[in-house]
């Protein structure tokens, strides 16, 4: 009851971590590492306009990107819009 913001994200992203590094990389996917990924949006910056990842899987880059506008007293509703691709099937359902 103490947790504060996207409680169901943080759990996703948690499972989606170990369940990667547990199932290895396999034909050259990988799970990019939470940290990573808040690395390269404090990197970007993206305070607004339009986000694109070409290999998005399951949207690390959008939900640190949202987060990053949040932090920064902005609505990311407003202020950026997102747009991905994925070659795994299974992944453009995430």
């Amino acid at each position: 009851m103490d947790i504060e913001g996207d409680v169901f994200g943080k759990i996703y992203e948690y499972f989606l971590g170990n369940f990667a590094m547990a199932e290895g990389r396999r034909g050259g996917e990988f799970f990019t590492p939470t940290s990573l990924v808040k690395l390269i949006v404090e990197i970007i910056e993206p305070f607004q306009g339009r986000i694109f990842d070409p290999a998005c899987g399951s949207g690390g880059m959008f939900v640190q990107s949202a987060r990053f506008v949040e932090k920064h007293q902005k609505n990311p509703s407003d202020e950026i819009s997102i747009y991905g691709q994925e070659k795994v099937a299974e992944n453009v359902r995430l």
